[in-house]
Formats: structure tokens, sequence, C-alpha cells
């Protein structure tokens, strides 16, 4: 394993180390949930805007918004966790590979883009899509929430899933 298999003594930032690995840059780490959920909002107003909507779509936003706060539930218990495993060696370790902060700063992000796609998603269940010309454009934003959201939790788990390995 290119970042040693167990935890460094040096405190090397084995978490980077583990996504450089992985192909991605520390730029490419923090903006690719931004670049994939620009590029899948895009597509859906180039390819689909014209298309009209389904009339269960409502229940496609009653789930998403149940989703999403499954979502915060569980990022906000794992940040729980790693707080209170404050003086564990492997938090310790984290902290001294410089991670500690990227990891709690994902974390408040995934938190925070879920409540961002709950809310405009809760305003897509007021909306009469057919009716209004701008419709397509809240689809694409709520498309772009939900790529965003969803794409910061899985970003979340990969690293710890990660970290867990190592251990």
């Amino acid at each position: 394993m290119p970042c040693g298999k167990s935890l460094p003594e040096d405190g090397l930032n084995y978490v980077r180390c583990l996504v450089r690995v992985a192909g991605m840059s520390a730029l490419i780490e923090k903006w690719i949930t931004y670049i994939l959920a620009s590029v899948c909002a895009a597509a859906y107003l180039h390819f689909f805007a014209q298309s009209e909507f389904s009339k269960t779509i409502n229940s496609l936003f009653t789930a998403i918004i149940s989703i999403s706060a499954v979502s915060i539930g569980f990022i906000a218990t794992t940040k729980s966790i790693l707080f209170s495993l404050r003086d564990s060696s492997t938090v310790k370790w984290i902290k001294s590979g410089g991670s500690y902060q990227s990891l709690i700063d994902y974390m408040m992000t995934a938190i925070r883009w879920c409540f961002l796609n709950a809310i405009v998603s809760a305003v897509c269940l007021l909306v009469d899509f057919p009716s209004y010309y701008w419709a397509p454009f809240l689809f694409a934003a709520w498309v772009f929430t939900c790529v965003t959201a969803f794409s910061s939790c899985y970003r979340v788990i990969h690293i710890f899933s990660k970290i867990l390995r190592a251990q």
C-alpha cells in the first residue's frame, strides 16, 4: 500500500495520501462535488428541460426530503462519534497529519447541502411544475443540490472507509 499499512508515526497525512493515490489532488478533492453537480444540472437543462414532468414527481421530492434527513442524521452521528473519540490514537493520528479540520469541514459541508436539498425539495413540492416557464430552472437547481448533497456525503463516507481499512 503506497501510504503505509499502519498509523504513521511521523504524522503523515494519510487521508490526503489515500486521496492522491486514488488520483485526486487536494484541489479536485474539494471541488469535485460542485463540478459533478454543475455538469448534471447543465445536462438536464440541455437534454431534458423541454420534457414534461411526471405526475408522480412529488413522490420523488418527498423521498428526497426523507433521504436528506437520514443523511443529516448519519453524518451528524459520525461527527459526534469522532468528537467523542478525541483522545483515541486514530483521531490523534488524523490531527497530526493535518486532515482533521478538512474532515470536519467535509462533514459540515455534507450536512449543509443535505439541509439545502431538503429545503429545495420542499419548495419543489409547492410548485405546480407544468404551469411555470421557470420550472425547469428550479428543477435544475434541485438537481444541483441533490448531486452536491449526495456526493458530499459519499466523500465523507469514502474517507471514513479508508481510515477504517487502515486500522
